[in-house]
């Protein structure tokens, strides 16, 4: 917002005495009106110290009932995974056949992937328009190259076997989305959405959803990221008449959004082979290689015992490398 001079002055002039001026700010007008503080209080005090309106916020708002929610812990116990390496062709072809690691072409060429013509990053990739990217990219204006990444993750089969691996999963799925666009403000300045989609009030999954909760809220805390906003879905469970009840797998949709610096610098999956392309394997997780809740495992018709997981620091630390290397 930009003010004439004499609408400021104006605004000044005409402030009763007892109030501050306005102040300006790189354009824009604020005004200071007080500070917070944690004693569930609303004051206003006049010059005078003269309390003119004092009230607890309970008055104000209600004292609404505290909701408790008492749920039980189920250990559930999984078959776990094993395979013949004589087989890997074949396992590698059953992989491929699954929807969600399939190419995604028969939806990309379906919709319109450039409204607005400010689409940097679209789906698909190279002269034939492979869909394999797996960030979205958008410039902010048709000026400058400055834009905003957004990527998605979830990980709701290794939920099934661990709660808390299957958070962390998903937001280091949509990190790693994320990672090859040059981010402003590194990962601190990255911002997620939790959705949550879960079978809730059934036996074990109230326990099970507290444990995802818990533990997504600590490893974006130590990965320093905030999750502002989200959304829930408790009520994913589709009851019968003939009593037969099926509940969704609970799991986070973790939605990832960041400014970009140079929308021309994101790192595409094209691989050029008259330019020598090297492929080079970086360990983001710090872990084993566990195939619980994994595709191969769905192929097999197996869950698995043992999930992936995630450990923050490895994690943070190789993703602030991975970004270093940006051109």
């Amino acid at each position: 917002m930009n003010l004439k001079k004499e609408w400021v002055w104006s605004l000044e002039k005409n402030i009763p005495n007892t109030l501050n001026k306005w102040r300006i700010e790189k354009g824009a007008p604020y005004y200071e009106v007080g500070t917070t503080s944690s004693d569930q209080r609303l004051l206003f005090i006049n010059d005078q110290k003269i309390k003119a309106f004092d009230l607890k916020l309970e008055h104000l708002f209600g004292a609404s009932p505290t909701t408790v929610i008492e749920g039980i812990t189920l250990n559930k116990n999984f078959k776990s995974e094993s395979y013949l390496s004589s087989k890997l062709e074949e396992m590698i072809h059953d992989i491929f056949k699954l929807e969600a690691v399939a190419s995604k072409d028969w939806l990309t060429n379906k919709v319109d992937r450039s409204v607005t013509g400010k689409v940097a990053i679209q789906q698909t990739v190279g002269e034939v328009q492979i869909p394999l990217n797996n960030v979205g990219v958008m410039a902010l204006d048709f000026k400058s190259h400055k834009g905003a990444a957004t990527s998605i993750g979830h990980a709701p089969a290794a939920a099934l076997i661990d709660p808390g691996a299957g958070s962390r999963l998903s937001v280091a799925e949509a990190l790693t989305n994320l990672v090859f666009a040059p981010l402003t403000h590194g990962i601190k300045g990255i911002s997620l959405s939790a959705n949550w989609m879960w079978p809730a009030k059934n036996e074990g999954e109230d326990s099970r959803l507290y444990t995802a909760v818990k533990e997504i809220s600590e490893f974006v805390s130590e990965l320093g990221i905030n999750i502002p906003t989200g959304k829930d879905s408790m009520s994913m469970t589709q009851k019968y008449p003939n009593g037969q009840k099926v509940m969704a797998p609970g799991t986070v949709i973790v939605s990832a959004g960041a400014e970009v610096s140079d929308i021309r610098k994101v790192i595409l999956p094209a691989i050029q082979p008259q330019e020598a392309s090297v492929l080079i394997y970086i360990d983001f997780s710090g872990g084993a290689f566990e195939l619980g809740g994994s595709s191969w495992g769905q192929t097999q018709n197996i869950l698995g015992d043992q999930t992936p997981d995630v450990n923050a620091a490895t994690f943070k630390l190789t993703f602030d490398f991975v970004q270093h290397t940006h051109p």
